[in-house]
């Protein structure tokens, strides 16, 4: 972690598990059934369901099983964001709040790689 990352997480401490349910809860009532944020909701559940399953992998073969998934899931929701979600941010007039998100996967792609390396070590 670098000096400022390290600055912007003291300066802005992480939501709680009961702010993030009550943002979840607001967006999913928000949503219409099938729409594009009922779309990004059930991919950022897959998500969640991809760490938990390298977490909870009992050796580490099921660990690289699940590694290699959570990859895949985190790559499609990178180029999904970008593609789509931050430049709608932008052209609403939400320019800071798409910076952050693409300055945000950056910050995954660079830990996908470190848990690519990370297999690869002997």
């Amino acid at each position: 972690m670098s000096v400022i990352d390290k600055v912007v997480a003291a300066v802005t401490p992480p939501e709680t598990a009961e702010q993030r349910a009550e943002a979840r809860s607001k967006a999913r009532a928000a949503a219409g059934y099938g729409d594009w944020l009922s779309m990004i909701l059930d991919h950022h559940l897959r998500l969640e369901d991809a760490f938990a399953a390298v977490k909870s992998a009992p050796d580490s073969a099921a660990r690289l099983v699940a590694q290699k998934k959570l990859g895949v899931v985190l790559t499609g929701n990178a180029i999904a964001e970008e593609s789509v979600v931050y430049p709608a941010l932008a052209q609403a007039g939400e320019k800071g709040h798409a910076g952050m998100g693409y300055t945000e996967q950056v910050a995954v792609k660079m830990q996908v790689v470190a848990i690519a390396e990370e297999r690869l070590r002997p």
